[in-house]
């Protein structure tokens, strides 16, 4: 303490920091650094159960001019519809499957396509399959299936 003494000036600043907290100048600014405060309001909530993963469509070949869709990402489908149309086009109207299955035999005589296509040959073909689950619904679209063969064959693209 006595190096300190010694120094110019320093009994000056001492009693000046001691005034300064006796007399409580300063005193707002130190408050207010103090007292900085922030509310904020959370809200949670959470569904009973998580929503699944989207419904999607798998096309192969076959059987024979045919194709198959297999409807994935879902619990076994209650009820499934399928509209089609020219690819670009506006859908026809839906078509049920029956007996209602996962695993959907499509040909090029079926499903409405040969009124969505009307008298276009061998073009391109667009698929919109809804299906109803328990649970849910979900809806998946198959774009560009080709038409051959007069349009009397189906292949995926």
């Amino acid at each position: 303490m006595k190096a300190q003494q010694n120094l110019p000036g320093a009994k000056a600043a001492l009693v000046a920091f001691v005034l300064t907290v006796l007399l409580g100048a300063g005193a707002t600014s130190a408050a207010a650094l103090w007292q900085q405060s922030a509310t904020a309001t959370l809200a949670v909530s959470a569904a009973a159960d998580w929503p699944a993963a989207a419904m999607s469509l798998h096309c192969t070949a076959g059987p024979g001019d045919s194709v198959t869709l297999t409807i994935q990402n879902i619990p076994a489908p209650t009820a499934v519809t399928i509209a089609s149309r020219t690819s670009g086009g506006t859908y026809g109207s839906s078509v049920t499957v029956s007996p209602t299955s996962a695993t959907i035999v499509v040909g090029a005589t079926t499903y409405g396509i040969p009124e969505s296509v009307g008298s276009t040959k061998n073009g391109k073909v667009d698929l919109r399959v809804s299906a109803t689950y328990t649970g849910g619904t979900g809806t998946a679209e198959l774009l560009g299936l080709q038409l051959t063969g007069n349009n009397t064959k189906l292949a995926c693209q």
